[in-house]
């Protein structure tokens, strides 16, 4: 086939035409030329062009030669001189931008909307309705059976509005749960919020469109990765997000040893080396030295094994009807499985016409296509079977005839105002005369200072002027009548008007480029009122980021349609196992996985799904429901569990998390209140228990102080008791010694039992006797009166409680006889 065909064949052939590599080639050529001509706009070379052009402001990299040329003034030398380096002035504010919006975070929900999953979430529902209806029944019924009939959890809905919350955004059927795993764990393994995010937002803002690809690698392992949107390949749309596709594709690149591996035995190697040949200097490729040799036919390496060509990739959308024989699954249940291999003699069904996509490849500039047939793993919409999705997923805001405005390029007439100011500023300051002075030579002549130095030079007077800002000069001429002027003025260049001016022209371009990005002075930090409020900051940055928040949109645009073709490969995958990654039944739960296989039919229609892209976007009412939760926390209104699952649900709703936060304190207050009246039973209980046992204490205390009475009292009787033999032993003692000395004893005549007991060591000592005598009778005496006293205040205190025992009993008698007369006087009434 010649290599400049370039019209697109008919796409109403027969599915046998279809099929064919020269169809193919002539596919791939005509969309591949059409899309490179730009459809009559704008041509890939100055997409190209514009697209580097874009990003090298972006990066501060912008090209300074126009600026010369508007600055030169006939090759100054200070013109020539200045410093050409570009400032990045785009740099922060897009930092700024795309920092806002990395911080950010998506939360991928994966509900289904079949009517087989909604009627078993219905079915779940009243099931649990009945539970929080009947929950006192079933509690009553458990304790008779003796076992648990069913779970009641701290956290069970309580009244209709927390059940319909619960089920509205908390209640997940096992299918929904593992296709919203597999789909986080398809996003996390391609490094998404790490790479792939960042990327998008970089290609929206110096492109003004990104574009993503979704496809299953040969290791059966979903993929994604961000395509250059120089190289993305599309049919002409006027739609965003380029619905209305007919064919996709890229530009890439690959070595001849990507070939030769991906493509065993499509060329011979002498092919390879002539293809190499033809691309020697293109793509970085070196300059070709070589000549075919059958050595290279064997060879372990060959040195053209690296040169690279360009390669158009594509996803062509075409009708096509299916031959479909009669089989039986594994339920008994009669299908008509397409049919892999059309057998001579056997009858086939044929389907009516649905849209399938077409994989191609082909080396531009050359007539080698690389392959062609049918797409192995198609992306059909579970709604929509007869459909087809591409691969391909892309978003152009503002899209006019296939041609939009980036975001950097109603930046880039500000950035470059103020890089020319920037240079004019440095072209003033190198151009500006130092300070000096006007000095009339003629007036500074013929000066004689005296003291012998005679007369002064001017340049002398000058020098003397600039060291001590002393002017000597003749103030009136020789003649006597000329009045002359000081002869040096100083001579002040102004130029700071000049600078304020270009200053405020720079200011001016600063402020259009804060009010494109959606930027502020508080959003920049640049704040001058230290006293500026949290709700005031948060307010103006909100105003702010709504300038380009249309980026922000974009991206979400590419997320979620990303995001649903992930959730159909995967279930692709999981359901029917087509050479899928094994890795993926490990992590999402092997159990799990075969349960959704016994489920699941060969109607899609059983498991529809819709994917959705949750942003958190309200920051100011994100703030205002973490400032209810932790108050309700301080006031012990919620427990922590639920403070984090509002927070869990205001991460994509912020109206129902306020709804669950108001449902909880409801019910938190109703669990207090029933404690407390729990509690003020067992207070009263306590209460009467603590009486019981005070007065059981009081009577215990009652006997035990009776006891350690009388204890006291026998040890106070046999104290004295002792004490008044020791006494009358003593008076004994000290009587026999007084009778004794009225017989003329002396004391060495005294026998030695008298002092045992007396407590007297120095016998000699008779003084000491005789105040010793005396003072033991002294004592005794005072003794005897002592005893006499107590003896008479015990006498005093046992008739006191005589008579005490005697008026209770007499009152003991009188309530006695007043409960007889009461008794008769009933008795009497009755009868």
């Amino acid at each position: 086939m010649p290599i400049h065909e370039s019209s697109l064949p008919n796409t109403l052939d027969s599915d046998k035409e279809k099929n064919s590599e020269a169809f193919g080639f002539s596919v791939l050529k005509a969309c591949y030329e059409r899309w490179k001509s730009g459809y009559g706009s704008e041509s890939w070379v100055v997409k190209k062009q514009r697209f580097d052009y874009n990003r090298s402001f972006s990066v501060g990299k912008q090209p300074m030669s126009e600026y010369k040329d508007i600055i030169d003034t006939d090759g100054q030398l200070s013109v020539i001189n200045l410093q050409y380096t570009p400032n990045p002035i785009a740099i922060p504010f897009l930092n700024r931008l795309k920092d806002r919006y990395m911080q950010r975070v998506e939360k991928i929900s994966c509900v289904s909307i079949d009517p087989f999953t909604q009627s078993k979430k219905e079915k779940a529902k009243n099931e649990a309705l009945f539970k929080m209806k009947h929950k006192e029944e079933i509690i009553a019924l458990q304790q008779d059976a003796g076992f648990e009939l069913e779970e009641f959890k701290d956290t069970d809905p309580e009244d209709e509005q927390e059940l319909d919350i619960e089920f509205g955004f908390n209640y997940k059927e096992r299918e929904e749960v593992v296709m919203e795993n597999l789909i986080n764990l398809v996003f996390y393994d391609n490094k998404w919020s790490k790479v792939i995010k960042d990327r998008v937002f970089d290609d929206l803002i110096n492109c003004g469109y990104s574009v993503t690809k979704t496809y299953i690698d040969p290791n059966g392992r979903i993929k994604l990765k961000f395509v250059k949107p120089d190289n993305f390949i599309t049919s002409y749309s006027e739609w965003n997000d380029m619905r209305d596709w007919e064919w996709q594709g890229e530009v890439d690149y690959m070595t001849i040893t990507d070939i030769r591996l991906k493509y065993p035995g499509k060329f011979s190697e002498e092919q390879l080396f002539d293809l190499a040949k033809e691309h020697s200097g293109l793509f970085n490729n070196a300059l070709w030295t070589y000549n075919w040799s059958y050595v290279w036919l064997n060879a372990v390496a060959r040195p053209y094994d690296s040169y690279r060509v360009q390669v158009c990739n594509l996803t062509y959308k075409t009708l096509y009807n299916l031959n479909y024989e009669k089989k039986t699954d594994r339920f008994g249940k009669e299908i008509l499985d397409p049919a892999k291999e059309l057998k001579e003699g056997k009858e086939y069904e044929k389907s009516k016409p649905y849209y399938v996509s077409y994989t191609g490849a082909y080396i531009i500039n050359t007539d080698k296509v690389l392959e062609w047939g049918l797409s192995k793993n198609m992306i059909k919409p579970e709604k929509n079977l007869t459909e087809i999705l591409s691969p391909y997923t892309v978003y152009m805001y503002n899209n006019n005839q296939m041609v939009n405005t980036p975001l950097i390029e109603t930046m880039i007439p500000s950035i470059k105002m103020m890089q020319l100011l920037n240079l004019k500023t440095q072209n003033i300051i190198a151009t500006i005369a130092p300070d000096g002075s006007n000095i009339d030579f003629a007036g500074l002549s013929d000066i004689d200072l005296g003291s012998g130095i005679g007369v002064v030079s001017p340049l002398q007077l000058y020098g003397i002027y600039l060291q001590t800002g002393n002017m000597y000069y003749k103030g009136i001429g020789d003649n006597g009548e000329d009045r002359r002027q000081p002869p040096i003025t100083p001579n002040n260049v102004n130029f700071s008007n000049k600078l304020q001016q270009l200053e405020q022209q720079w200011q001016s371009e600063y402020q259009k480029l804060v009010t494109i990005i959606g930027s502020n002075a508080l959003d920049s930090g640049q704040i001058n009122n230290q006293a500026v409020g949290k709700q005031v900051f948060q307010d103006a940055r909100k105003q702010g980021e709504s300038a380009s928040n249309y980026i922000y949109n974009a991206y979400l645009n590419i997320m979620e349609p990303t995001a649903q073709k992930v959730q159909q490969l995967g279930w692709d995958i999981l359901v029917y196992k087509k050479g899928g990654y094994e890795g993926y039944m490990a992590a999402l739960g092997n159990d799990k996985v075969e349960y959704i296989r016994l489920e699941s039919t060969d109607d899609f229609e059983r498991a529809q799904f819709d994917v959705k892209i949750e942003a958190v976007l309200d920051d100011t009412a994100q703030a205002i429901l973490k400032e209810r939760i932790n108050i309700a926390l301080g006031n012990k209104e919620i427990t922590l569990q639920d403070a984090l699952q509002v927070e869990e649900l205001s991460q994509t709703n912020v109206k129902y998390a306020s709804y669950l936060l108001a449902s909880r304190q409801k019910k938190r207050e109703k669990q207090r209140i029933k404690e407390a009246q729990l509690n003020s039973q067992s207070n009263t209980e306590a209460a009467i228990a603590a009486a019981e046992a005070k007065s059981n204490g009081e009577m215990q205390v009652i006997q035990l102080k009776n006891d350690l009475e009388k204890e006291r009292e026998n040890e106070r009787l046999e104290a004295m008791k002792t004490e008044e033999m020791t006494k009358y032993a003593s008076i004994m003692k000290i009587e026999l010694m007084k009778a004794l000395f009225a017989q003329g004893k002396t004391m060495e005549q005294l026998p030695s039992m008298i002092f045992d007991g007396i407590g007297l060591i120095d016998k000699t000592n008779k003084q000491l006797l005789m105040e010793e005598l005396a003072e033991n009778e002294r004592e005794a005496q005072q003794m005897a009166q002592q005893m006499a006293a107590e003896e008479e205040e015990a006498m005093m205190q046992q008739q006191q409680q005589g008579m005490e025992q005697e008026q209770m009993m007499q009152g003991e008698e009188q309530m006695n006889m007043g409960e007889e007369e009461m008794m008769q006087g009933e008795e009497e009434q009755m009868m």
